[in-house]
């Protein structure tokens, strides 16, 4: 019941000031009926607030993991390519020494 008068007594000074008026002198206590109000007002901003936090953050949750998968993805393919090429680079190699065997057959036929 405090933490509703302490924030009565800070919303109306703040909306006497947004209007002009000046600081309130003096802030009329909130009968019981006032206060459920606004205690109902409270909670409801409370719930759909932490409703709103909590998609925000399953949302960024959400993003972190596709950004992580795709990153991954981007990583293998990455690795794939690497090997190709080291494959490829292998193949080159035993290829040219095969060229390279045949040439000398092909000088030491010749002679």
């Amino acid at each position: 019941m405090l933490f509703l008068l302490v924030y009565h007594f800070y919303e109306t000074n703040l909306k006497m000031r947004l209007l002009g008026l000046g600081k309130a002198k003096a802030v009329a206590k909130l009968n019981d009926e006032a206060a459920a109000e606004l205690g109902a007002e409270m909670l409801g901003e409370l719930i759909v607030f932490s409703v709103g936090v909590l998609c925000l953050t399953f949302e960024y949750q959400r993003q972190q993991n596709k950004d992580r998968s795709k990153e991954e993805y981007v990583t293998e393919k990455l690795i794939d390519l690497q090997k190709s090429v080291n494959l490829i680079t292998i193949q080159i190699e035993n290829q040219d020494a095969k060229i390279r065997e045949m040439d000398r057959e092909i000088c030491a036929h010749r002679k």
